[in-house]
Order: structure tokens, then C-alpha cells, then sequence
């Protein structure tokens, strides 16, 4: 058993590995043997089939198995003697092979290697970084948010804009109908995002009216429609036009007053002790969301330069070819033409990478990992406004 490495080009190569009939015939011999004490047909007792009927019926997709752990061996054998700087792993070439016939075999692996290049970095100012304030509408927005996270929940008769409605809702039965009616309970909030005709006609309700409405003008997103009734889409079209809503209860959340209670309530990490720290707080905090934002998308600007400007010659084809194999089935030729322009930005960004850790001699620890792995954890955590302690923070990092 031989292999042969061949350079097609300076992208394309071949493996040819030769499997001569001594190759295999033995472990195949073996391999029959071995099925022999575990399987069982019609008519024999276990263990007892004869030889020459478990190679009749199995001797075949024996022998390509063992040819097969053969080949996979013999590749990865040479990968970790020789270690081509190659892309990916070697793609079997697909070719007529006569399996039935006890022959010596001529294997071929198709080679994609990795391209010399140069990384060319960006010149001084080519790249630009942003630095992004919040507007005085967004610190205001963000206080009012916060007043009413923190604020006073009541439960009035009257109605009044931004109050939060629980309501049942009925649908009214046609005439000579005769179908299940829908009943559902949902809340809704009166605000501008309404139908304005609707957003009215509560304004001058109270608890325990009814009011008859059209369901379909109301919502006329099937999507909103659909969660407001905890119906599927599909169902939309079987229900009646006309529904009454019944005024169960209301919720009106009164703001929080600005005092220390509700700044020590919004940020108890902090000592605030007025309203001008208190929206000097908030103005920090997007500050640092903006930054992070910013240092983002200077990276992926940055990133974007060094790969158009480092021209990267990828064996492409083969690369095309590779990504499908790799797919499992679940990817086609023409489904990875379409995406490939997002295939070769992530491969030239991996081989870069690879050259800068290598050129540089870059050797993380497991400590240096952890640390930066904990600092981008955190931050997520806190655009969700989660703030956990240092021991906590240890422990989901892990």
C-alpha cells in the first residue's frame, strides 16, 4: 500500500494511494469470520452460518469497509507524518470502482492548499473609529422608562392613555351559525400604536363595559392578531369579523418620584444623590454600549480592509466542493454558490489569524482565555440589565 502526493497547482493537489489485493484480503477474511459468531439467518443456529453463505450475502460491503478504514488510516498517517499545508481535510474523488472484483485499487483525494499571501495592514486614518453620545431624548426616554419599572401600580375604573386593559374577549355568533365561538382573555395597552378610532371609544369606557368591535380592522397584522387571540395564523380566516371586548380590570403604573429611594432602586450600586447624577449615570452607561458598539465595528471595518487589501488567492472549487461534503446532505453545489461570498470572508479571516498567532508566536493560557471570556460575559449580562456579583459571574463563566 503506497501514497503518492501530485501538486496539480499551486492551489490543487492530489493524494493517489495504491491498495494492492494483499492490502486487504486478510483483514476482509478476518472481518467474515468475526460477522460469522454474531449473525443469525433463518435455518442455522448462531455462530453456525456457514462461511462461504456470510460472504455471499455480506462479503461485499465488508470488504469496502475494511478498504475504507484502510484509506482513513493511510490519509490520516501521512497528514501527521508529512502535514501539507493543506485546507480542510482531502475530499475523496469520486470514481468508477469495480468492487466486486478482487483487484488491486488506485485511490484518489482531492488537496486544497493554503495560499501564501502577505497581511497588509491599514495605513494611518484608514480606518475609522467612532465616538457616539447619547442624545438628551435618550436619557429622558431611559428615566421615564426607568420611573415606570420602578413606579406605583393602581387599579382605577376610568381609562386613560398608556393604562394597560385586561379584557375578555367573545366573538359574536353570526346569523344560522351554529361553530364553537372563540373566548379568550389578553390585555392590551392604550397607547398611539392603536387604531385611533378604537383608542377613543376606551378612552370613555370603565371597568366592566363591553364594547363591540372588528377584530380584523383592529389588528390588521395576522401576527399581532394571532398572539392576541393565542390563535394559529392559519385560524385567522375561520373566525367571525365581530368580537366583543368586556373591561375586566385596569392597571395604571404612576411614575416614581426622583428622590433617592428611586435612584438607589434603579442603581443600588451607586450613591446618586439628585437627578443631575442621576441622568449623568445614565448618559455613562450608553456611553459604554455605544463604545462597545463602536469598538465593534471598527474591528469588523478593520477586518474587512485586511482581507480585500491582503489578496488571498482560495482554492475555491475546492473549497466549494469541500463545504458541501461537509454539509452532510444538507447543502447543495448551487445553495453554497449563493453563500460563498460569507464562506471565503470567514476562511481568509481564519488564515490570517492563524499567520498573526504563528509570526507573532501568540500562546494564550487558560487563565488569559477565561478572564476575557468572564469581561465579554459581563457585558452582555449588563445590556440585559443583569448584574451579577464577582462569585456568580465566576461560575457561569465556567
Amino acid at each position: 500500500m503506497s501514497i503518492i502526493e501530485e501538486k496539480i497547482n499551486k492551489s490543487t493537489g492530489l493524494l493517489k494511494i495504491s491498495v494492492k489485493i494483499k492490502d486487504y484480503k486478510d483483514k476482509v477474511a478476518e472481518s467474515i469470520k468475526g460477522y460469522r459468531k454474531k449473525v443469525s439467518l433463518p435455518g442455522f443456529r448462531s455462530g453456525m452460518v456457514p462461511v462461504s453463505l456470510i460472504k455471499k450475502k455480506y462479503g461485499l460491503s465488508i470488504k469496502i469497509d475494511e478498504i475504507n478504514k484502510l484509506l482513513s488510516e493511510k490519509v490520516n498517517k501521512y497528514l501527521k507524518e508529512n502535514n501539507p499545508s493543506i485546507m480542510g481535510y482531502p475530499l475523496p474523488k469520486k470514481t468508477d470502482i469495480d468492487w466486486g472484483k478482487e483487484d488491486d485499487y488506485v485511490f484518489e483525494y482531492e488537496l486544497g492548499y493554503t495560499p501564501e499571501f502577505k497581511i497588509t495592514l491599514p495605513k494611518k486614518d484608514e480606518v475609522i473609529s467612532y465616538s457616539i453620545k447619547p442624545d438628551d431624548k435618550q436619557v429622558k426616554d431611559a428615566v421615564e422608562n426607568l420611573r415606570k419599572q420602578h413606579g406605583e401600580n393602581t387599579f382605577p375604573n376610568d381609562i386613560k392613555i398608556n393604562d394597560i386593559l385586561y379584557i375578555n374577549i367573545n366573538e359574536i355568533q353570526r346569523d344560522g351559525e351554529s361553530k364553537k365561538l372563540l373566548s379568550h382573555s389578553s390585555s392590551l395597552l392604550v397607547d398611539d400604536l392603536l387604531v385611533s378610532g378604537l383608542k377613543n371609544k376606551l378612552l370613555k369606557l370603565k371597568k366592566d363595559d363591553e364594547l363591540k368591535v372588528n377584530i380584523k380592522e383592529v389588528f390588521t397584522n395576522q401576527s399581532e392578531l394571532s398572539s392576541f387571540l393565542n390563535i394559529k395564523k392559519e385560524e385567522i380566516e375561520k373566525i367571525n369579523d365581530e368580537f366583543v371586548f368586556k373591561i375586566d380590570s385596569i392597571k395604571r403604573v404612576s411614575p416614581a418620584k426622583l428622590n433617592e429611594d428611586f435612584f438607589k432602586k434603579s442603581f443600588p450600586e451607586e450613591k446618586i444623590k439628585n437627578q443631575k447624577e442621576f441622568n449623568e449615570s445614565i448618559e455613562k452607561k450608553f456611553s459604554e454600549m455605544y463604545e462597545k458598539q463602536s469598538e465593534n465595528k471598527y474591528f469588523n471595518d478593520v477586518v474587512d480592509l485586511v482581507i480585500d487589501s491582503s489578496k488571498i488567492d482560495l482554492p475555491d472549487d475546492f473549497l466549494k466542493r469541500w463545504i458541501v461534503a461537509n454539509s452532510e446532505g444538507k447543502k447543495n453545489i448551487d445553495e453554497v454558490e449563493k453563500e460563498y461570498t460569507h464562506y471565503q470572508k470567514s476562511f481568509c479571516w481564519e488564515l490570517i489569524k492563524d499567520k498573526v498567532i504563528n509570526e507573532q508566536k501568540i500562546d494564550l493560557n487558560e487563565e488569559t482565555i477565561f478572564s476575557k471570556a468572564k469581561e465579554i460575559f459581563k457585558l452582555q449580562l449588563l445590556q440585559y440589565g443583569m448584574k451579577k456579583d464577582d462569585i456568580e459571574l465566576e461560575s457561569m463563566t465556567k
